[in-house]
């Protein structure tokens, strides 16, 4: 695994870009769902969300402003660190197998882990092979 070095001048072709009106509405409809905050303050519903802002002293324009300033802070994190970091197939696979899967068959047949539910060797290697296969096949 090659890991870049943080202390590096970033290369001169990575630069966060703003992010698109559509990302700033999908992420802010994803914290109007989910944010407990939010949900019990009805946020979903836009009364809601109008009275949530108010009683927070906050405006439409102010969340937005910081949604977007985060998402590029963000976007420029992903690009930065994320390109110098190269993990293969095979390195993950090692990974779940010799070291993920010893530790988690420790904990299952130790005595702290009496009453959980008993799992095989090969059930944990199987649903690790599952996970490398998955990683696998998603795009770079």
């Amino acid at each position: 695994m090659h890991v870049p070095d943080p202390a590096a001048d970033p290369p001169a072709d990575v630069e966060a870009s703003a992010p698109q009106q559509s990302e700033v509405d999908a992420r802010l409809a994803e914290i109007r769902k989910e944010v407990p905050a939010c949900v019990r303050a009805n946020c979903a519903a836009d009364v809601g969300w109008k009275e949530f802002l108010t009683a927070h002293n906050l405006t439409q324009e102010r969340v937005e402003t910081y949604l977007r300033y985060r998402l590029e802070i963000l976007s420029f994190i992903e690009l930065r660190f994320r390109q110098g970091i190269s993990i293969s197939p095979d390195q993950i696979a090692g990974y779940y197998r010799d070291t993920l899967c010893p530790v988690q068959q420790r904990r299952v047949y130790s005595p702290a882990g009496r009453g959980r539910r008993a799992h095989t060797g090969d059930s944990i290697a199987a649903a690790g092979e599952r996970d490398v296969r998955g990683l696998a096949q998603q795009p770079a």
